[in-house]
C-alpha cells in the first residue's frame, strides 16, 4: 500500500504560493463580509429598511381599513335612509360619539389656551 505522500504529486513553490494567495483572498472576503454584517452602520441600514417595510405594510393596512370603513359607513347610511332601525341606531351612536369627541377637543383646547 502506498502512502498519500508518495501518490500525491509534488507541488511547485509557485503552485503553493498561488493556493495560499487564493486562500488569503477568500479569508479576506469572509472577514470583510462578517465585519460589514456586525458594523453599526450596517445594522442601522438594516433597521431603517425594516422600519420602512413595516411602515409601508402599516400604511397599506390603514388604507385597507379606511376603505372598509368607508364602505361600511356608506352601507349604513343607505340602510338608515331606508328606515332600517339598526342602521339608525348606529348613526345615532356615531353622531353622539362625534359630538362627545368634539366637546372633549374643545375643552382641551380651551384649557391649553389659558
Amino acid at each position: 500500500m502506498s502512502s498519500p505522500e508518495r501518490t500525491a504529486r509534488a507541488r511547485t513553490p509557485e503552485e503553493i504560493e498561488a493556493r495560499l494567495a487564493a486562500q488569503r483572498a477568500d479569508l479576506a472576503a469572509s472577514v470583510d463580509a462578517l465585519a460589514d454584517r456586525v458594523s453599526p452602520s450596517a445594522q442601522v441600514r438594516e433597521a431603517a429598511q425594516e422600519v420602512k417595510t413595516n411602515a409601508r405594510e402599516l400604511g397599506q393596512s390603514l388604507r385597507d381599513l379606511g376603505s372598509d370603513l368607508r364602505e361600511h359607513a356608506t352601507r349604513t347610511v343607505s340602510q338608515a335612509c331606508e328606515g332600517e332601525p339598526e342602521a339608525l341606531k348606529a348613526l345615532a351612536v356615531a353622531g353622539g360619539a362625534l359630538v362627545a369627541a368634539a366637546a372633549v377637543g374643545i375643552t382641551i383646547a380651551r384649557r391649553g389656551a389659558r
